[in-house]
Parts: structure tokens; sequence; C-alpha cells
């Protein structure tokens, strides 16, 4: 207090989204653009995947003793087993018909709009990205439970 006067700091609450909401929304997003305009969506889509363990609480989750399963499983690749993670993180959050759209494009009935096509535009470099990415898609959506 100075001069009978109480400061008092200002509060600031702000909205972000989650890397599951985000992940998420780029998937439908990039289902839904055209394709000049999908490349951006699934280059976040590879960013979130492969730079997911670099969140501490899921790097500390994934070496959690009761969790040692999942890094077994992607053979103690932590970028393997954190994409997995966000899959499950995305599916806990996603509503029915996200689901349902992210199961279309895995299963091939969005025509020119399917997995595959998706890993090659998460390239920046195809000969070199593709298998990881391949890998990664692949972990994200088993978590998803596709």
């Amino acid at each position: 207090m100075q001069n009978g006067c109480v400061f008092r700091k200002p509060s600031l609450d702000v909205s972000v989204v989650t890397p599951a909401g985000l992940v998420l929304l780029k998937i439908i997003a990039w289902t839904d653009r055209a394709g000049d305009m999908r490349r951006k969506d699934a280059m976040d889509i590879a960013y979130l995947l492969s730079t997911y363990e670099k969140i501490k609480d899921v790097t500390d989750t994934l070496f959690d003793g009761d969790n040692t399963q999942t890094m077994e499983t992607y053979d103690w690749d932590i970028s393997q087993a954190a994409a997995y993670l966000l899959g499950i993180h995305a599916n806990d959050i996603a509503q029915p018909n996200t689901r349902q759209q992210v199961a279309r494009l895995v299963n091939g009935e969005l025509g020119e709009r399917n997995a595959e096509r998706l890993i090659e535009e998460m390239c920046e470099r195809f000969d070199i990205q593709y298998e990881r990415n391949k890998q990664l898609l692949s972990a994200f959506l088993a978590g998803f439970g596709l």
C-alpha cells in the first residue's frame, strides 16, 4: 500500500489450444481444405507428432514405471511413444463426429485425402522423412484407437 492506494497485479487469462486439440484441428482442416492449402496443415501435423515428446509432462509420463510398456512397444523410441500418447490424448477430447472423420481418413473413404497422401504431404523432404512420418502417424493412430 502506498499513499492509501492498493496496488494489484492485473490478472490475465488466455485460452490456448492443447497439442491434442491442435492436432485434431489440423487433421480435420487437412481433410476439408483444397490441395494448395493442405500442405501447411500436413507440415503442422508432422511437427506436432515429432515434438510432443518435448513437453516435460509427456516425457515424465512415458518414463514413469507404470507406463514403460508404451516405451517398450516402440522399442524405446521416445518420439513414437509420445505420438502414441498424443493419440490417446486426442481421442480423450474428440467428439464422435471428429473420431468418425479421422476414421474415414484412415479407411480411405475421402478419396485422394487418405492417410498415404497425408504422410506424403507431411514431408519437407520426401526421401528422408516419409518412413519416419509414417511411423509417427501410425503410432498416433494406434493411440487414437485406429
